[in-house]
């Protein structure tokens, strides 16, 4: 009787200490998520809301103008020193379009080294991070908050700090510390922490700028098209009916190639839904898979740029072929012909624009395009293939997660997981 007594003592004294611990986790959870409400998740106050409001849209305009300049500059809002051409190789590593520098995804060196400088997806965001942090160094020139303060409200700027950005094929969402202190009705609010998110095609733009770049590594195919176009607007090779020496001057030669490459490399397309009726010969990537949808695809020569066109061989700076049957003995055959066959080197840069078919947004780089002695330039079995490394991509377990509201109702959130550098969407 006494060990029955005792072991329902022990089981009573089991079930306490389960309902102690349930009771500790319970407190320990409802305590922590008035911690993290409070320090963590942002309340705005409804008398600040709509100053909260406009300066997260001056936020979003900001981050729009950063992805402007991005797309414009190749993926690039920040670049290395310029580096300068030489007579070989006229390229230097970024390209003056229109007074802007467009860094080069492919081109030569000074001394001729093959270089490539394509921005990986991660680079441009850390980029972007950087560019919405300087931008909001002082809040009260990219936004006029004019209207407020004549309200009352006295605004104090601390420095953005923390900037995050992630851009998606439709969208570019960033998440930047930026503290507000305002006084207003002699209430003293403090705003620190603001999540933007803006529509934007500026990856699915960079995408598709890649795979048409890693095909024209891969195939050559501006080369090949310029070579068409120098045998059939230039003297290569063959022969001239004429008993007098066939002559060409080599700098309207030239003129005539540049005339040529700009209409003819302007005729290109990729593969996609923004043009009609146009000749297949013109239409790049059938077989290598491109399409790039709705979007525009431009591809761009402007004989104003730095190039180097040179052809062999010359006399006293002319083209020369000499006429064969005018020689003793040859007057029997009754005509007179002047074969002739020239060299060409022509390096020039081709600039390829992505547009969005409402025109409102273009990504553009810009490649050198490189002719060594009639023959294009050794295609690139490799692709440029970005090789980045995250927490999130090593996700192996699942995550139940509740949200409420201050009155414990669940709510609708998205939510992320922080781990130092790395933030994952879940």
């Amino acid at each position: 009787m006494e060990k029955r007594i005792k072991k329902r003592f022990f089981y009573r004294r089991a079930q306490i200490t389960v309902f102690v611990i349930i009771a500790i986790i319970l407190v320990l959870g409802i305590a922590g998520f008035f911690i993290a409400k409070t320090y963590f998740f942002q309340s705005v106050p409804k008398e600040v809301q709509p100053l909260y409001d406009y300066y997260s849209s001056c936020i979003s305009n900001v981050l729009n103008d950063g992805a402007s300049i991005m797309a414009s500059q190749g993926g690039y809002l920040y670049y290395e020193d310029f580096e300068p051409g030489s007579q070989y190789a006229p390229f230097s590593s970024v390209l003056d379009f229109m007074g802007m520098g467009v860094p080069y995804w492919y081109y030569l060196s000074a001394n001729g080294i093959k270089k490539e400088q394509v921005p990986t997806r991660t680079e441009m965001q850390k980029q972007l991070a950087t560019y919405l942090e300087e931008q909001l160094s002082t809040g009260v020139e990219k936004c006029d908050l004019t209207s407020f303060e004549d309200e009352g409200f006295k605004i104090v700027f601390g420095n953005a700090s923390g900037a995050k950005t992630i851009i998606s094929d439709t969208k570019i969402s960033a998440s930047v510390s930026k503290p507000l202190i305002i006084t207003y009705n002699g209430q003293t609010y403090t705003l620190k922490n603001f999540d933007i998110q803006t529509s934007s095609k500026l990856g699915e733009l960079y995408t598709q700028a890649k795979a048409i770049y890693d095909y024209e590594l891969k195939n050559s195919f501006i080369e090949n098209y310029s070579i068409d176009v120098l045998y059939n607007y230039a003297p290569v090779s063959g022969v001239v009916i004429n008993c007098s020496p066939a002559i060409w001057v080599p700098n309207t030669v030239f003129n005539d190639l540049k005339d040529a490459l700009s209409a003819n490399i302007g005729a290109l397309k990729v593969k996609g839904n923004y043009y009609s009726n146009t000749n297949a010969y013109f239409i790049v990537g059938n077989a290598g898979g491109l399409n790039v949808g709705n979007n525009i695809v431009s591809f761009l020569y402007s004989k104003e740029w730095p190039s180097r066109f040179e052809v062999w061989p010359t006399k006293n700076g002319l083209m020369k072929a000499e006429s064969v049957g005018t020689q003793p003995g040859l007057s029997v055959m009754g005509f007179c012909y002047a074969p002739y066959k020239f060299v060409y080197d022509m390096y020039f840069p081709v600039l390829v624009q992505l547009t969005t078919s409402d025109s409102k947004e273009t990504f553009q780089f810009p490649v050198s395009v490189v002719i060594s002695k009639n023959n294009p330039r050794e295609a690139v079995d490799s692709e440029y293939i970005e090789t980045t490394q995250s927490i999130c991509d090593n996700a192996n377990s699942d995550l139940k997660i509740n949200t409420y509201d201050i009155n414990l109702n669940p709510v609708e959130a998205n939510v992320k997981f922080k781990c130092i550098t790395d933030t994952c969407e879940l």
